[in-house]
């Protein structure tokens, strides 16, 4: 069994305080664009932004077939 992963890279670095929908929306919009690639997506963040971008990407993605994780 081969396992591909791919990983990308966001510019914008920011604290819980000041991530911004646009960042959110980024994030989700990449995902949007590979979802027929991948069968699992993993969202890496701070720990001061686990909370936050969870919240939000679940929102998004709800009643989605694949697992969008985030850590």
């Amino acid at each position: 069994m081969r396992i591909l992963y791919k990983v990308e890279e966001f510019s914008n670095i920011a604290l819980s305080i000041n991530v911004t929908f646009e960042i959110i929306k980024e994030i989700a919009e990449t995902i949007y664009k590979n979802y027929k690639k991948y069968d699992a997506f993993i969202v890496l963040c701070g720990l001061d932004t686990i909370c936050y971008v969870a919240t939000i990407i679940s929102f998004m993605f709800e009643n989605l077939s694949k697992l969008v994780q985030v850590g």
